[in-house]
């Protein structure tokens, strides 16, 4: 999966116009999947600490092989909630694209890190509504790994894999920074304590 700032989707989607040209539907569902680390995924690249909740936005073409990988949360923030959105300005469609229930089990998204998955008001991202859906009830610690991926109906994942997918998708999380539990802080100044008091016996 290569992330970029939304500032430098037009680029790589250029680049991606050439490669694809997929045929036109009446509307294109789109259905995440969230999850633990996959063993038949290579681990992938880390999500960065300038990667902020809230105010960053990363994204990725959709659906294709590069989303096969083991993401690393390494923010420094436990992630609280996921919030997906379909970048439908940047993609290389003709039709609607909307958050569906492509695998027919009744609900949209699919995750065995997040039991609450809805969709959310709309999002405005480089002047544009783009539909959005709110993964919570759930966390990705930090230095933990995680996959997101991306089905379709119909299916448009690129039948060469080192071509990008037609859709653009994007994502910014919620979290929290972790901090010692009260006896951890208490222990610690504990022996901060015992450390100074030797030092001073030691100098008497």
């Amino acid at each position: 999966m290569k992330f970029a700032n939304v500032s430098l989707f037009s680029s790589g989607i250029l680049v991606s116009l050439f490669l694809f040209c997929p045929p036109a539907f009446s509307a294109i569902l789109v259905e995440p999947i969230i999850s633990t680390p996959n063993k038949n995924f290579p681990n992938g690249e880390g999500l960065g600490v300038n990667f902020q909740p809230v105010i960053n936005i990363l994204g990725s073409n959709a659906p294709d092989a590069g989303n096969r990988q083991n993401l690393l949360n390494d923010t420094g923030y436990t992630i609280n909630k996921l919030s997906l959105l379909l970048l439908t300005q940047f993609d290389l469609v003709a039709d609607d694209v909307l958050w569906g229930d492509v695998n027919r089990d009744g609900k949209i998204g699919i995750s065995n890190i997040f039991s609450n998955i809805a969709i959310a008001p709309d999002l405005v991202v480089e002047g544009a509504l783009v539909p959005r859906l709110d993964l919570t009830g759930g966390t990705i610690s930090n230095g933990k790994r995680f996959t997101i991926q991306f089905i379709t109906n119909p299916d448009l994942t690129p039948i060469d894999s080192q071509e990008y997918g037609p859709l653009v998708t994007g994502f910014f999380y919620d979290g929290f920074k972790s901090v010692p539990e009260p006896s951890n802080l208490f222990a610690f100044a504990l022996v901060i304590t015992i450390a100074i008091w030797s030092r001073k016996g030691k100098a008497n």
